[in-house]
């Protein structure tokens, strides 16, 4: 988090100097879409929502950076920026930013967008599969909500540093499919290596209550552009054509939870999510990545 001095006033001759101090916060609004076709007939769009804690205080959103896949850019101070400004008159709660607002001056139909946000406020972000219908109320009072069903989440914050993991996979025969994501928001390159891992019924336990890990499947190489994000689609995909084992790993056979451990090869900054998807209602779920590593399993 930063600070930034906004206003300065000198009162009286006794010299007193008062300062306001606004605290500047840097987000990460992941699926940012403006109109995007997806699987099973489904077209997403997204939303961004800061909620203004106080009235009395001005709130400004900034935008600083896109990550595109194939890479994006820096906005630097020139970026586009948006106020619920406060005092007599502005009792607005809500700013509402859209895909499309959100992603302007790039041609790109989703990437990953950086804001700042000064002032008290929380940030959140909505996907919906709209299936192409326009924001609700439709009746030109002001739309606000985007129809369907979606996935929704607090603002990514603190960037990653160092190993991270994502906790909550579901795999096995097609019912579910999980899409990772990853974005660098630096000015130079940046790769990981990212590992699956998949459990299995541990057999000193009540079957489904009780899971041990079972396999770490090979690992996946990834590198980003600066500014660039990326998403490993159905990732589960990489490996089902690869020859079965003499033990087959649990999503050959049945569905099983599963986790991923990332290592990015320097200690940059970087973002990275998971959305999990149940096929049959095409409807995600979005999972963070949390810092730090799980130790590996000594038979692996």
């Amino acid at each position: 988090m930063s600070c930034r001095v906004v206003r300065t006033v000198l009162l009286g001759s006794c010299g007193l100097l008062w300062t306001t101090i606004v605290m500047a916060q840097t987000y990460a609004i992941p699926a940012v879409v403006r109109g995007v076709a997806g699987s099973g007939g489904s077209f997403w769009a997204s939303e961004l929502r800061v909620l203004r804690r106080s009235l009395s205080e001005r709130v400004t959103v900034r935008r600083t950076w896109v990550a595109l896949q194939g890479g994006g850019s820096a906005d630097g101070a020139s970026g586009p920026s948006w106020t619920l400004e406060a005092g007599p008159g502005h009792a607005e709660r809500v700013l509402i930013l859209t895909g499309e607002e959100l992603l302007q001056g790039t041609s790109a139909p989703q990437g990953v967008v950086g804001v700042e946000v000064a002032g008290d406020a929380w940030v959140l972000f909505r996907a919906a599969n709209s299936q192409g219908k326009p924001r609700l109320p439709d009746d030109g009072s002001g739309a606000c909500c985007w129809p369907g069903n979606g996935q929704a989440g607090m603002a990514l914050g603190a960037a990653l540093e160092g190993p991270s993991t994502i906790p909550w996979l579901s795999a096995g025969k097609s019912v579910f499919r999980n899409n990772i994501a990853l974005v660098n928001p630096n000015p130079g390159p940046l790769s990981f290596r990212v590992w699956v891992r998949i459990a299995a019924p541990a057999a000193s336990a009540s079957p489904g209550r009780e899971w041990e890990e079972a396999a770490r499947l090979l690992p996946i190489d990834v590198s980003l552009p600066a500014w660039g994000w990326t998403a490993l689609n159905d990732v589960f995909s990489h490996y089902r054509l690869a020859p079965c084992p003499v033990l087959c790993p649990p999503f050959f056979t049945g569905v099983a939870p599963a986790y991923v451990s990332i290592e990015p090869t320097s200690a940059a900054s970087y973002y990275a999510y998971a959305s999990v998807i149940y096929s049959p209602l095409n409807d995600p779920e979005f999972v963070p990545a949390l810092p730090g590593r799980l130790d590996w399993v000594p038979s692996q």
